[in-house]
């Protein structure tokens, strides 16, 4: 075999045998997907950015949904392509702005030809595939043009732990840079907004839906945390009535709660607790 030469990097090892060996699988196939051209004039674009895998009742393989765009960007359009063919089956269009998301509809929903899609227009749009057009069967708007980065569709689980339900299952959750998480309720072909959840001014990454415990799991970053996870006082202005200590002066700590972000998306009073959080996390709803 061959041998391959490389640095460690600015990890700090004698030995390169205390370094993690990453070990993988070799790949059981490989599809070579298409790039169609969608617009006379434009070039060819050769970079898949977003994919994601939708359940097909009447084959015996899923199908591979991808967005496909250059090297800087996202495409505006989604390929359907189907995995035990090989071939494309349907070529979804509708977003003006690049696609930053895919989610396939839950096993729930038992309506395996939905999923949805969100752009950095702020739009959120659920397709389905048994349709011959190319346009999305719903469009839902957060009354925003903030980026969504990350959309997630939700089914109830009956035998959750604590016996919470939403209700019929059929919500869908998108968020991004607008520091919130929005729900919409899709039942019956709807599209009706039902709230926002406060993220603490951070911005959302990735979305997750845990079925089992009807939780909603937000990846999200902080903009204003530097490299050093610190953030700048001159970034933060302080809300509410401010904190005391025993001697009756005023507390200068940078708690979570006591400060608020100048450029933050929400004020203070927009949610019933002002919650700012100063750090990336995990949330769980």
């Amino acid at each position: 075999g061959g041998k391959f030469k490389a640095e460690i990097g600015w990890r700090d090892t004698d030995d390169p045998t205390d370094l993690e060996v990453s070990k993988g699988t070799a790949p059981h196939t490989i599809h070579l997907l298409p790039s169609p051209r969608l617009l006379r004039g434009t070039h060819r674009p050769n970079y898949i950015h977003t994919t994601c895998l939708l359940a097909d009742p009447a084959a015996s393989s899923p199908s591979l949904a991808y967005v496909i765009g250059d090297r800087f960007s996202y495409g505006h359009s989604v390929v359907v392509y189907d995995l035990e063919v090989g071939r494309v089956k349907q070529t979804f269009c509708g977003h003006l702005m690049s696609i930053e998301g895919m989610a396939p509809a839950p096993a729930q929903w038992q309506q395996p030809h939905l999923f949805a899609t969100c752009a950095a227009g702020g739009d959120v749009k659920v397709w389905d595939m048994r349709g011959r057009g190319s346009a999305a069967a719903i469009t839902l708007c957060a009354g925003n043009t903030d980026v969504m980065n990350a959309v997630v569709l939700a089914g109830s689980c009956p035998e959750a732990a604590g016996g919470s339900q939403l209700g019929a299952g059929m919500v869908c959750f998108a968020g991004g840079t607008c520091e919130g998480i929005w729900a919409w309720d899709l039942r019956q072909g709807g599209a009706e907004t039902l709230y926002e959840l406060s993220t603490g001014n951070t911005q959302v990454e990735a979305l997750g839906w845990h079925a089992p415990t009807n939780s909603l799991i937000a990846s999200c970053s902080c903009m204003l945390e530097n490299r050093f996870g610190q953030c700048y006082k001159d970034d933060f202005t302080k809300v509410g009535q401010p904190a005391h200590n025993d001697e009756g002066s005023e507390d200068e700590d940078d708690g979570e709660g006591q400060w608020w972000p100048r450029g933050a998306r929400h004020a203070a009073s927009d949610f019933r607790s002002p919650l700012n959080i100063m750090s990336s996390t995990v949330l769980r709803y």
